[in-house]
């Protein structure tokens, strides 16, 4: 029997699960018969992929090509590295921010040097089994190129007006709306992303004339009139009208461009942003990028070759125009746009409650315009090319503009999000760290539509990093809190920010993006040591993709909005050991059902327990509220906000109240109650029960099979009993860093079982329930006896062309950075440590272990000539059993840094000849110093 529960698409997915669905909704609460040849199947499946996790679950990497520098060594030598150390893929970008020459040729975007370098690249990338994506436009934002005509460009609604007095013949020249591209609002515009002044192109939409009202009164509808009928051209625009009688104000609405750009690309590379409402101009946009390509790989595009087109974070600004605007309104909202434009130049039309129901209709139909343009990419990448698809990521750090961040990525065949390290705009928390919950809310969007629409994979631009400063200052240790902050909202694919192209290897570290990190490439220090990192995102992710996610709440957020803007601040208040998605309207009225009071996308077969409406439910729409009903009359547990008001101008009050009168008396639908008092009230226990503030944990669940994962973010180590919503089956306790499987003490009690882990500092494990277990289960404490305390001294050789002298003996282990050789000082690279331990005898019933102590930052260990693997973060013990006998042994420590050092040191001032090379200025002369190096103590242990 197959267990293997990856995902190969949505419907053999749900298909696959379906037949599981009742007995995970019964393991959630606590029993499960087994199926011991099933389970033992399941077990051995996970392990396989545990052990030599599938492409699927690798990081990928965003690889730059810096403004020409592009060679073909540099890429053999980028994708070799990348395919080395287990990098599943990369995505394409072509970019330029003011990058220096450093080439002897630079290759100009789509010039025939640079296509027979992509050409090269492509196929490569294929051999190697690499998947590749290109990103949706030269730079990273958004969607634009010098191909796309002004007619076809973003388009903002523009408008003068003029008052006058009726009851005459008015005839005038009608005034000149502003022609001239720019920000829709008013700001200094960015020269990198707007151009003004240039590719004006003005088109009139409608002249409007609306009665001005005595007092406070306000316009009505009826006394909104078109008199476009009533222009006419002689050089300019006229009016020539006989205006009843009052006082009017005139609005010449028009159109012109909001004159965006692509960015940031190289200067060939750089044009327009294309129409995003427009569905032809979108698709003779992509259709002319893609055929580039296409052209360019020589049609090396589809399952093979560039398999995705990723759109980034969208930056391309606001528009509110398209020509077809009237039309779509019409269609949509069933009202004509023509009498409300006046509110959309300020004023009041009917009432104020009305212009306010007009604006969330207006704004609604753009966010649909916009959707339905990115699903249709989709249909152009997979049907015109052949491809998978795309990836998509939307606001990312908070960027609201008129759509719904999920809606964007529905169709999305990978969600994409993002997560910083650092960034200036980010606020400090009380404790110094960065605040980064508006990306953890981009994440947990990411996963949310991934867990609704069946995608299974949510990807995220990862560990991006901003420094001020400084720079090339994060490595493995310091990025795992920042990659466990991604999996605890969800995300099971990591793309790394950032791998740029290094086209030569005589200026190390290179190249960068202008500065932002976190500079992982082939010239890191530590870019041959990444394997251990990448191995521990790739079983993490591996496992947190198998089978359906878990979550008792399902948070539905309202309308015109999005879930950077709602939870930037803060995810909502679900109480601690319960999990929860998040839900837009789309998936709410398309895949949301309810039986036996459990809430079920028909999409990927994930059930929710209780449906909570958070915030900015105020205003609903009909159709909202009939599926709430709907719901309701199911069974469905529906907490939170009552709403209030109907959603469109033209939505019925009255059907409004009855709905909410209807849902609102049903059995277990309440408002004004807490959420922890609704799941205590329906006898929904805790999916985990969690001993201390700030643990996380996500679970996935399986027919045969429940996987929890565990992570406590803090600094020392510690044992702890965790209660998990599972009894019956048996828990293990697998650990993603080094890949060890080990047995646990638990004891199952009613519903429960309680598990006894043991954590180190800022661990993070999975707890796997597979096969019949024992009602209780006690493991023997292990013992830690010390064999050898290793002294010294040792003869460390440093890596050569570091500036540090081949070889130096440290009688004791400090750091590089206290030494008093400037080289050894200011050294970056890889140092080996090497010394010689007896050992006197050696226990066939344990197993022993080396532990390094201090250690900055990576470690790779060898004993007796042989690897016994990579070390980077506490507590820097490795096993070496097998790899020690009696009487003496060679024992050497491979330790690298990072850049930090040599790059301060070579601002020195009485610094003579510079190693490094970078694009950016990183450290002043006075930056203080990495520690570095090995500093121990070092210790030959054994664990009985």
């Amino acid at each position: 029997m197959n267990m293997n529960f990856k995902i190969s698409s949505p419907k053999a997915f749900r298909n696959m699960l379906m037949a599981g669905i009742v007995l995970m909704m019964v393991s959630c609460q606590g029993g499960k018969k087994v199926d011991e040849a099933a389970s033992a199947a399941t077990l051995a499946e996970l392990k396989a992929g545990w052990q030599q996790p599938p492409q699927d679950a690798r990081p990928r990497v965003w690889w730059h090509w810096m403004n020409g520098n592009i060679t073909h060594e540099g890429i053999r030598k980028d994708l070799e590295w990348m395919k080395r150390i287990g990098i599943g893929g990369f995505q394409h970008f072509d970019a330029s921010l003011g990058t220096p020459q450093i080439v002897s040729k630079r290759l100009i975007y789509m010039d025939e040097g640079w296509k027979e370098a992509f050409a090269y690249a492509v196929s490569l990338a294929d051999e190697m089994g690499l998947e590749m994506a290109v990103a949706s436009a030269p730079g990273w934002s958004s969607t634009g190129g010098p191909w796309v005509e002004p007619k076809d460009a973003m388009k903002k609604l523009v408008w003068q007006t003029m008052d006058v007095d009726g009851g005459c013949q008015i005839s005038r020249p009608l005034p000149q709306p502003d022609k001239s591209t720019g920000p829709i609002r008013t700001g200094q515009p960015n020269p990198n992303q707007w151009e003004v002044g240039r590719y004006e192109h003005y088109e009139d939409v409608a002249v409007m004339a609306m009665r001005l009202p005595d007092g406070n009164e306000m316009a009505s509808e009826k006394e909104v009139i078109d008199i476009t009928d009533k222009t006419y051209r002689n050089g300019k625009l006229n009016l020539n009208w006989s205006a009843p009688e009052g006082r009017w104000r005139i609005y010449r609405f028009g159109w012109s461009l909001t004159g965006k750009m692509n960015h940031p690309a190289p200067p060939e590379a750089t044009g327009l942003e294309v129409d995003k409402l427009d569905p032809q101009a979108w698709k003779r946009y992509f259709i002319a990028y893609l055929d580039m390509y296409k052209n360019a790989s020589n049609g090396l595009m589809g399952e093979h070759g560039i398999q995705y087109v990723l759109t980034d974070s969208y930056e391309a600004g606001a528009q509110t125009w398209t020509p077809a605007m009237f039309e779509e309104f019409k269609q949509r909202r069933g009202y004509d746009l023509h009498t409300w434009l006046p509110v959309l130049a300020g004023d009041t039309v009917g009432s104020a409650e009305q212009s306010a129901a007009f604006v969330r209709d207006w704004e609604k139909t753009i966010g649909e315009l916009f959707k339905e343009n990115y699903d249709q990419l989709t249909v152009i990448a997979q049907q015109d090319y052949g491809m998978k698809g795309r990836y998509t990521e939307a606001h990312e750090g908070g960027r609201v503009f008129i759509v719904d961040g999920m809606d964007l990525k529905a169709t999305a065949q990978v969600p994409m999000s993002a997560m910083w390290c650092s960034a200036p705009w980010l606020p400090k928390m009380p404790d110094g760290d960065i605040a980064r919950s508006v990306y953890q809310a981009d994440d947990r969007e990411s996963s949310s539509v991934a867990h609704l629409y069946g995608q299974n994979i949510a990807a995220a631009e990862s560990m991006t990093a901003w420094e001020q400063g400084s720079g090339y200052n994060w490595y493995p240790e310091k990025l795992k809190k920042i990659a466990d902050i991604e999996l605890a909202e969800g995300i099971n694919r990591f793309v790394i920010h950032e791998s740029a192209h290094q086209p030569v290897d005589d200026k190390v570290p290179g190249l960068s993006l202008g500065g932002i990190g976190q500079w992982f490439n082939r010239h890191d220090t530590w870019a041959e040591k990444a394997t251990a990192w990448v191995d521990y995102m790739s079983r993490s992710c591996y496992m947190l993709q198998q089978g359906i996610n878990v979550a008792d709440v399902l948070v539905y957020y309202g309308e015109n909005s999005n879930i950077t803007k709602e939870f930037g601040g803060g995810a909502p208040e679900v109480p601690y050991g319960y999990n929860f998605d998040y839900c837009n309207a789309d998936a709410l009225c398309n895949l949301i059902s309810c039986k036996d009071g459990v809430l079920t996308s028909s999409a990927s077969g994930t059930q929710y327990r209780v449906l909570w409406l958070d915030r900015n439910v105020e205003y609903m729409s009909l159709p909202v509220l009939r599926k709430l009903a709907e719901l309701a009359k199911a069974g469905a547990v529906i907490g939170g906000q009552k709403p209030q008001h109907p959603y469109g101008l033209n939505e019925s009050r009255e059907e409004f109240d009855e709905l909410v009168d209807e849902i609102w008396s049903s059995k277990h639908v309440t408002s004004d109650v807490a959420l922890a008092d609704v799941l205590k009230a329906e006898g929904i226990a805790a999916d985990i029960e969690l001993p201390e503030e700030g643990m996380k944990y996500l679970h996935r669940t399986m027919p045969h099979a429940e996987i929890y994962w565990v992570n406590r973010p803090t600094k020392d180590a510690a044992t702890l009993d965790v209660t998990f919503r599972q009894t019956g089956l048996k828990p293990q306790l697998w650990h993603p860093e080094t890949g060890v499987i080990e047995e646990v003490s638990y004891k199952m009690n009613g519903k429960n079982t309680q598990v006894t882990l043991n954590l180190v500092k800022d661990d993070a494990v999975f707890v796997v329930f597979c096969g019949a277990g024992a009602k209780e289960v006690s493991v023997p404490t292990k013992t830690r006896e010390t064999l050898v305390q290793i002294e010294g001294p040792w003869v460390v050789k440093f890596q050569q062309g570091r500036g540090a002298p081949a070889e130096a003996m440290f009688e004791t282990l400090t750091s590089w950075s206290e030494h008093k050789d400037a080289g050894i000082r200011y050294f970056s690279g890889t140092a080996s440590y090497q010394t010689t331990v007896r050992v006197a005898s050696l226990s066939d019933q344990a197993r022993q272990m080396l532990c390094l102590g201090k250690v900055k930052n990576l470690a790779e260990v060898k004993v007796n000539g042989q690897s016994a693997g990579i070390v980077w973060k506490e507590p820097f013990e490795i096993d070496v059993t097998g790899l020690l006998h009696e009487g003496d042994n060679s024992i050497e420590i491979e330790v690298t840094n990072l850049w930090v050092n040599r790059l301060i040191g070579d601002v020195q001032p009485s610094c003579k000849k510079r190693i490094t090379y970078t694009d950016a200025r990183y450290y002043a002369p006075d930056a203080p110093l990495e520690e570095s190096g090995l500093m121990g103590p070092v210790t030959l242990i054994e664990i009985k």
